[in-house]
């Protein structure tokens, strides 16, 4: 027994780097120079908040209507570093947490019997998904896409969920919901999938508990949004969110093609027949495969956690295209999760897998908004130092990739997680 788990740990250490080589892979095929040369977005400006005015102070500033937990607890580890190399630093950070997910999602499903390649297929997925490649690939303060992902493999696997020690459940219920709050929605639904005779009421006690603290805390924080951020309901973003449903899904199983484009061409032309129509049998098909044998459940409760996911920031803020990736995610989880535990197709499973296969490997490399030359770091830092000589000024503004922050972005920049770089620390180094 002893030598069995060592072997699922060493093959899960095995996967876990796999997994963080194929995420550096996909932006370093996107541009051979990007890994030391772009620093993304608030990859960038977490780190410069930690530093100016530490780790305590940046996590209790509210920064886009949330507390962001996990990626300003990362940036502390790159705030310490020289600017000239915080984009490696970033990358590195950023396949490190995908690997660590990959390799505990691995190894949670060989500890629970299933097969190699389900546990292989289902670790590497949060590095290889074609949705990633667009602006969230080896994006460090966007872990928590592959959290999240994590997150449901856990609550949503009754095998898994059973086998997690209650104290291991509890923390990680905790820093999840400080990082994304939504997951409480995933904590509703793994109630409905883990419904059993063997029914642990401690274990969900701990996890509600932790999920309500989790909440308030959260709350708290956000209740100091005093910019254009703050969380409203809008029927032109549920709209919006609606129609791009149909075709979102289509993209997750055969990437960006004209078949999902036409899908979306049709939901816009018939608006709310076609996108109602299909969110409506999504949500039947739902709830009726929670009510089926047990892998069903978990592909169904994989899918309508994405859904979940999905709607809340884009119905409370606006539909981005960051949003939709969980609920592509979750489309192909539960794609190859229904698959390699069919029985019924059994003899051409692994043909259909590599039919789901082909689009993410087509599409590997990281889009060119993610990696354009254009954003190089090193660039922005010289622009930045030459301001702070020309002019005499004690702080300037720096820029990170896409050319970022501009227009609307400032308006939910606050004191502490703002832009401004000290000169005295530019022109030091």
């Amino acid at each position: 027994m002893l030598s069995k788990f060592r072997t699922n740990l060493g093959q899960s250490f095995m996967v876990g780097i796999a997994v963080s080589f194929v995420s550096l892979l996909r932006v370093s095929i996107g541009n051979r120079s990007a890994i030391g040369t772009i620093l993304w977005a608030e990859d960038g400006l977490f780190p410069l908040c930690v530093r100016n005015h530490g780790l305590s102070t940046c996590l209790l500033d509210p920064y886009g209507g949330s507390m962001h937990f996990l990626p300003k607890v990362l940036a502390a580890l790159i705030a310490p570093m020289p600017f000239s190399i915080w984009p490696i630093f970033a990358n590195v950070v950023a396949a490190l947490v995908v690997g660590v997910v990959g390799g505990i999602v691995f190894l949670l499903f060989r500890k629970t019997r299933h097969s190699l390649v389900l546990a292989i297929a289902l670790g590497v997925l949060p590095a290889l998904h074609t949705s990633l490649g667009v602006e969230s690939v080896n994006v460090y303060t966007a872990s928590y896409i592959p959290v999240a992902y994590l997150f449901v493999v856990m609550f949503l696997v009754p095998p898994i969920f059973q086998i997690l020690n209650k104290t291991i459940l509890w923390i990680f219920t905790f820093v999840s919901v400080l990082t994304l709050p939504s997951l409480i929605a995933v904590v509703i639904v793994a109630l409905v999938v883990n419904r059993a005779k063997d029914f642990d009421g401690q274990k969900w006690i701990r996890i509600i508990v932790a999920s309500a603290v989790g909440a308030i805390t959260q709350l708290s924080i956000m209740s100091q949004v005093s910019n254009d951020r703050t969380a409203r309901f809008s029927q032109e973003s549920l709209g919006n969110w609606a129609l791009q449903i149909p075709a979102r899904i289509a993209e997750s199983i055969v990437g960006p093609s004209d078949f999902s484009r036409a899908v979306l061409r049709i939901s816009v032309q018939h608006t709310w027949v076609f996108a109602g129509a299909s969110l409506a049998l999504l949500i039947g098909l739902c709830i009726a495969g929670l009510y089926s044998t047990e892998s069903r459940r978990s592909a169904s409760a994989f899918l309508l956690s994405g859904l979940v996911l999905s709607a809340i920031p884009s119905i409370f803020f606006f539909p981005v295209n960051r949003y939709f990736v969980w609920l592509q995610l979750n489309v192909a989880a539960a794609a190859v999760y229904l698959i390699l535990r069919s029985s019924s197709i059994r003899k051409i499973r692994l043909l259909v897998l590599c039919a789901l296969l082909v689009p993410m490997l087509l599409n590997l490399p990281a889009k060119s908004f993610r990696v354009s030359e254009e954003y190089q770091w090193e660039r922005s830092v010289s622009l930045a130092v030459r301001n702070c000589q020309d002019f005499g000024v004690s702080t300037s503004e720096i820029f990170f990739a896409p050319g970022w922050p501009v227009g609307s972005v400032r308006s939910f920049l606050t004191v502490y997680t703002d832009n401004r770089i000290r000169c005295s620390e530019l022109l030091d180094q």
